[in-house]
Formats: structure tokens, C-alpha cells, sequence
């Protein structure tokens, strides 16, 4: 079994040329289901409150915005592997220069999703075996507890339908209540759990490799003890 951190295209090549022919956590497919264009199309297909999206070619006129909204543009081909690849645009003036800086900077298409106002949370899982989610920005300023036990069954849900065994993501929490995931990526820091997550990763990948390969034990006769 594999556990690969790799993300780089040129990799993502090689493992497809079968140069290694072991399992692969978390596989190429997996990790290109997470650039965020084939991600949005995935998530959007669930019933997990993943942020509605548009695609613009960025050779193409800025659309009129609603007035007082603002809206994410984000770089479809990749994750975010610059600042600017994730920028938020509060009106249309400023939309419009974003815009073109992602022209000047060779990105041909990006995502556009509207901003939702609330708390934002981290989340950390493997799969079937642990996760943890934390409140990293407090926007709402309430004290009612949101259900995270949704939040994880949607967070194994998306993640299963990505085709990762470990993952993170990030979601918002609005003012009603509602859950809505802005992104879901492969192998995350795990910066506030490192540990239990470490131990998590090592028994899913103890079980998976025993059912594959089960350790061949000695049997003895209670009589003689010579082995049989």
C-alpha cells in the first residue's frame, strides 16, 4: 500500500502508467477529483449544501452582479496553489479587475460562487475512522451548537463520492444552520489533530492490508504438538 502526498500532474502521469503497482492512498483519480472544477461537479450532484457554481472563461466580459452580494472567483483547474487563486470580489468594479488578473496571469477559466455569511469550520477525516471539525472563524457570533454529526456524514459522503480515504475541508455555517462546503481536499496538515489522525490513517491501512494479505498462522495438534 502506498500513501502518496503527490499532487504535481507529472506524477499524477507516472502512477498512471502503472509504474507502481501497489494500492494508492489517496489514488490519481481521487486527487484529480479534487481540482476544483471536477470537485464542484461532483459535490454539486450532493445533497451535502455545496456552494452553487459558474464557470467563466476568463477571455470573457464580466457578467452583471447583483447589487450588494458579493462572489468568490476561484481558478478551475487546480486547487489554490497561490493567494490569488481564491479572491473575493465585493462589487463589480472590483470583480472586473480580478477578473483580468487572472487573464494576465494565464488562467483560462475560473468558478464564480456567491458569498455566504457565517462561521467557517475545518474538518479532518479518514475514512470510517475518524474526523474532527473546528470553528476558525466566528462570524455569527452565536452560541447555538450546530449538528456535527451532520457535518461529518456529509464530510464521509462527499469525500467517498471523491474517491478519498483521508481528506479535509473547509464549510461554512450560515445563520439558519446550514452546513455548505466551500472545498474538500487530499491530505490536509491535520495541524490540530496530527496525532489521532496519524493513528486513524494507520489502523485503516493495518485493516485494509490483513484483508488483503491475512496473517497464516501455525496450528498445533493439542495431543502431540507437531504441526499440522
Amino acid at each position: 500500500l502506498v500513501l502518496t502526498m503527490a499532487q504535481a500532474e507529472e506524477t499524477l502521469q507516472a502512477l498512471d502508467r502503472n509504474l507502481v503497482s501497489s494500492p494508492i492512498w489517496n489514488s490519481q483519480t481521487a486527487i484529480r477529483n479534487c481540482y476544483r472544477k471536477a470537485m464542484s461537479s461532483i459535490l454539486s450532484k450532493l445533497n451535502v449544501g455545496y456552494v452553487p457554481f459558474s464557470l467563466l472563461a476568463t477571455e470573457q466580459k464580466a457578467p452583471s452582479l447583483p447589487a450588494g452580494e458579493s462572489f468568490w472567483l476561484k481558478r478551475s483547474d487546480f486547487h489554490a496553489i497561490a493567494d490569488e487563486d481564491v479572491t473575493l470580489a465585493e462589487n463589480q468594479k472590483e470583480f472586473e479587475e480580478k477578473l483580468a488578473r487572472f487573464r494576465t496571469r494565464g488562467v483560462k477559466e475560473i468558478i464564480i460562487q456567491r458569498h455566504i455569511h457565517g462561521d467557517i469550520y475545518k474538518f479532518y477525516g479518514v475514512r470510517g475512522k475518524f474526523f474532527k471539525a473546528i470553528k476558525v472563524r466566528n462570524f455569527l457570533k452565536s452560541e447555538e451548537q450546530p449538528s456535527m454529526e451532520l457535518l461529518e456524514s456529509r464530510s464521509f459522503q462527499a469525500a467517498e463520492a471523491l474517491g478519498l480515504m483521508i481528506f479535509g475541508g473547509d464549510a461554512i455555517l450560515d445563520a439558519q444552520g446550514n452546513f455548505h462546503f466551500i472545498d474538500l481536499n487530499d491530505w490536509p496538515s491535520f495541524r490540530i489533530c496530527r496525532d489521532e489522525a496519524s493513528k486513524a490513517i494507520g489502523a485503516l491501512a493495518s485493516e485494509f492490508l490483513t484483508s488483503r494479505h491475512p496473517v497464516k498462522t501455525r496450528a498445533y495438534s493439542a495431543s502431540t504438538s507437531t504441526h499440522v
